[in-house]
């Protein structure tokens, strides 16, 4: 169902499937950056997961159904707040890990 009274009200974070299905797929892709990918292209793809938070944060203040995706059950605050805290944690990982990226450890 969609949340405790099947409207998202009487959870923390509200989402349908389909919202569900959005966090599962960013997951996957913060995943694939994690361990998939290293160096430069690592640090670009946090760059990217950062930016495409920060554009997720804002178009789910505009509409919290994101356009009738996430009906009945529009974004509530912790949604919000989570989003942000996404933001900020890539782009934290970004900012310390950006000129070390093409430096390798001789041996």
């Amino acid at each position: 169902g969609d949340g405790v009274n099947n409207d998202g009200s009487g959870v923390l974070l509200a989402a349908n499937t389909v919202h569900n299905l959005v966090h599962t797929l960013t997951g996957a892709l913060a995943l694939y950056f994690a361990f998939a990918t290293s160096g430069e292209a690592q640090v670009n793809g946090v760059l990217i997961f950062g930016a495409a938070y920060v554009l997720i944060f804002v178009l789910v203040l505009v509409s919290p159904t994101f356009f009738g995706l996430f009906n009945p059950v529009p974004a509530n605050t912790a949604d919000h707040v989570l989003h942000a805290a996404l933001a900020v944690a890539a782009f934290a990982v970004w900012y310390l890990a950006r000129n070390s990226s093409s430096t390798v450890a001789a041996r």
